[in-house]
């Protein structure tokens, strides 16, 4: 689908905390024209989902909150990705978009591909988060195999985990020099 546009008319999320809720109060408030709907497999969750807006349409299934939607949200925990897949699995509308917050771990790529339907659009977002050693090589590769689609540099201590981050950019030379060329 290289080079296409698709049209986004309707957002749904699953997994309504507090990644899962900033994204429908984001859409709700950068994007009013799109519908979202929203489901989390907690009922209070869903009910304080309710109560703050947090979506346009909370659902009570996985399957209610997909039916019709052009992108697909995963915003649960890790080691859910592979549940919440296989829950909206049988429900995805031809062409919808999945995504999620949670592609940086191989296995959560690995347990999505492995629930989704042949032919659905899975699309991870991974970002490739440097630190002092990260190798050049591993950058490029999996720039190459469309795995990171970006790179996030934090100074070591700057913000919420970040103790790993880069403690001086001279240590990234190679990794900077690689991503100028990629």
């Amino acid at each position: 689908m290289t080079g296409e546009t698709k049209r986004i008319d309707r957002v749904a999320v699953i997994g309504l905390g507090l990644l899962g809720g900033s994204l429908g109060l984001a859409v709700a408030q950068y994007a009013p024209e799109i519908t979202t709907t929203g489901f989390d497999s907690d009922p209070e969750v869903r009910d304080r989902a309710r109560q703050r807006g947090l979506v346009k349409h909370v659902c009570d299934s996985a399957a209610e909150a997909v039916q019709g939607a052009d992108l697909v949200i995963l915003c649960v925990p890790v080691g859910a990705m592979g549940a919440a897949a296989h829950d909206v699995a049988g429900a995805l509308p031809p062409g919808a978009i999945i995504s999620d917050v949670g592609s940086s771990k191989q296995s959560v790529m690995h347990d999505l591909v492995a629930a989704l339907p042949e032919g659905a659009r899975f699309t991870p977002l991974m970002t490739c988060y440097l630190t002092d050693s990260t190798d050049p090589a591993d950058l490029a590769a999996g720039a190459a195999d469309g795995v990171f689609t970006a790179a996030k540099l934090y100074p070591a201590g700057a913000t919420t985990n970040s103790a790993s981050g880069v403690t001086q950019i001279a240590r990234i030379r190679g990794v900077l020099e690689t991503m100028a060329e990629i």
